[in-house]
């Protein structure tokens, strides 16, 4: 299992189905800070509670999801299996907080959170998707490592649109969306890229503002450091690495495995 982001819904119980997800959404106002997981033992998302003592107890588990048929993947089940990625996030245009999620078999998907009975989007994209990252009008940036590509779909135009922008990054493993910044930030096997989003909606175009190469290789997870939204995490093969985005890529720690 693979601890990769942090949500905030009501705290109460385990979710099962929408009837639970709602009653967890108007549950007491006590709000937790909880961690979105990818769990491929039991093929599913789970949001934990870090303060569990015990994360296989099952009262740890405050939501579960995995696309079936009946929330609307008719069609796109059988390209998950090896969910790799979830983020919770929240979006000014749709309102409310999005799940997005990858996973190796193919699938990419945005699921509205905690309710989680619909899909948003979803596409099995191939590639082995390794990461999404929901941007500000509804779009998603995926990156895909067999790929070698990032790409920004246009899913803020219904849940089967088909439409991206394409980005060659060999190895493609991580993206995430810098606000303050309005970039787009990605690694692989070798570089961290600073991609700008452009064109509509739509019809959205990438293009590279620049390129930094990696201390070491086999660049994997990309994350921003809580509290820091000016500097970025990124591990590689080798090492795990403090950047400060808004100046550039530049190695601050490096901890090389012995």
């Amino acid at each position: 299992m693979e601890a990769k982001d942090y949500a905030e819904p009501a705290k109460s119980k385990v979710v099962a189905d929408k009837r639970e997800a709602d009653a967890v959404s108007r549950s007491s106002g006590e709000a937790g800070r909880y961690i979105a997981a990818t769990d491929q033992a039991s093929h599913a998302i789970l949001v934990l509670d870090p303060a569990a003592a015990d994360w296989n107890d099952e009262h740890a588990v405050i939501w579960r999801w995995s696309p079936e048929e009946s929330n609307g993947f008719r069609g796109l089940t059988a390209a998950w299996g090896l969910p790799t990625e979830a983020k919770i996030r929240p979006c000014a245009v749709w309102g409310g907080l999005w799940l997005v999620t990858t996973d190796s078999l193919g699938l990419v998907a945005i699921i509205p959170y905690p309710e989680g009975g619909s899909r948003k989007w979803g596409r099995n994209v191939g590639g082995n998707p390794h990461s999404a990252e929901l941007l500000p009008g509804g779009n998603l940036a995926v990156a895909a490592s067999t790929g070698g590509w990032v790409r920004v779909y246009a899913s803020s135009q219904g849940p089967d649109s088909g439409v991206y922008a394409e980005y060659a990054m060999p190895g493609a493993h991580g993206v995430v969306w810098d606000s303050r910044m309005n970039l787009l930030w990605t690694v692989g096997n070798d570089h961290v890229a600073a991609l700008r989003v452009g064109g509509s909606d739509a019809a959205p175009e990438l293009r590279e503002m620049n390129l930094y190469r990696l201390p070491t290789r086999h660049g994997h997870d990309l994350q921003p450091v809580s509290g820091d939204p000016g500097r970025l995490w990124v591990s590689t093969g080798a090492a795990v690495i403090s950047s400060r985005s808004r100046r550039g890529f530049s190695t601050r720690t490096t901890r090389e495995r012995r």
